[in-house]
């Protein structure tokens, strides 16, 4: 049952609790912020750091433009010697956590120690990025001082007052779009958002993704190994925001590009999380998910019938899509003589 829950999104059963526990007894978090001037040293950099002996414990990049991203190493610590060092960046009238990230740019590497708390809640007071897409005055320095207290508005605040138009526009004016991918695609993969969504930054989370045999869980089971290990690198690549296409006054296409990006991930061994849109139709989710362990626990826990299937819950609904012409099931083509016989019988 365990192998088969991740991935389901509550159609196999409840979960009632979960107790998260930080068994490091520390207090701070030392950020290491390391600049990349291209996507290539961006790339071997964030490799080279995920596979290590001595790895970070946490481990992320954002990546600012196509030549350009910060790496962020972090570690449990203790406050530092030096005072000055420590960075409250849930401050009001601080920088947001990826504005303070980008000077890394021009200053080149640094260190500094942020409250355990607050790393925690690095991106909660910009929603990321997208608070600058909903106000773009919150990031001025009038603002922050003056009215940063107020915080960003609750993200279940924005969804329970959502009305179908703006609904909508989230839908075909506006990407969230994340996919996870093998590492050495990594590369490939942010030319291909830049092809698709041109939207930046773009946040990077390393992801190790173990073989767990015949038997692994909707999540497919990686397609290569790291050489002598039961495991692979992937990372865990998204982008947030509205496509400059539509600020300049061009057709963007959300459908297209989003579809494209899903088969484009699939193709590189890859997979979406399903906390997002999921454009697919059923056999192409099916394609990509492993569903052998999730059924035989649907039956097993008497959840078929009590729950939809994982599809019918993350899916776009219908009356949200522009091509009519979609398709839930694509039947097999060597189905179609036998198709036609039995029509014709009938």
């Amino acid at each position: 049952m365990f192998t088969a829950l991740p991935w389901s999104h509550g159609t196999l059963g409840f979960l009632v609790v979960a107790v998260p526990v930080n068994k490091k007894d520390k207090t701070y978090i030392r950020m290491k912020y390391i600049p990349c001037h291209s996507m290539k040293e961006l790339c071997d950099r964030t490799y080279e750091l995920s596979v290590a002996d001595d790895a970070p414990e946490f481990l992320e990049a954002t990546i600012y433009s196509k030549d350009t991203g910060v790496i962020q190493c972090a570690w449990y610590d203790d406050a530092p010697a030096d005072r000055s060092k420590i960075n409250h960046i849930n401050r009001w009238y601080e920088k947001f956590f990826y504005q303070h990230v980008e000077t890394a740019l021009e200053r080149g590497e640094f260190e500094d120690w942020i409250p355990l708390r607050e790393y925690y809640h690095r991106h909660t007071r910009s929603i990321f990025w997208e608070l600058e897409e909903l106000m773009p005055f919150s990031t001025k320095t009038w603002w922050r001082w003056g009215f940063g207290w107020l915080g960003a508005p609750k993200i279940s605040l924005l969804k329970g007052t959502m009305t179908e138009g703006i609904r909508w526009k989230l839908v075909h004016k506006h990407v969230v779009q994340d996919i996870i991918v093998p590492m050495r695609e990594l590369e490939r993969s942010v030319e291909e958002f830049h092809k698709r969504f041109e939207v930046y930054p773009l946040l990077v989370y390393p992801i190790r993704i173990y073989n767990h045999g015949d038997d692994p869980g909707l999540q497919p089971n990686p397609r290569q190994l790291e050489p002598g290990k039961d495991w692979d690198m992937f990372v865990d690549l998204g982008a947030y925001g509205i496509p400059p296409a539509l600020k300049r006054g061009e057709e963007w296409d959300a459908e297209e590009h989003v579809a494209a990006t899903e088969r484009f991930t699939h193709e590189i061994g890859g997979f979406v999380p399903l906390y997002q849109d999921v454009w697919m139709n059923r056999t192409q989710f099916e394609e990509m998910f492993d569903h052998r362990l999730y059924r035989r626990m649907r039956e097993k826990l008497g959840a078929v019938g009590a729950f939809p299937e994982v599809w019918d819950k993350v899916r776009l609904q219908p009356k949200w899509r522009t091509d009519k012409s979609f398709v839930e099931r694509e039947e097999p083509a060597e189905a179609e003589p036998a198709l036609r016989s039995a029509e014709a019988s009938n």
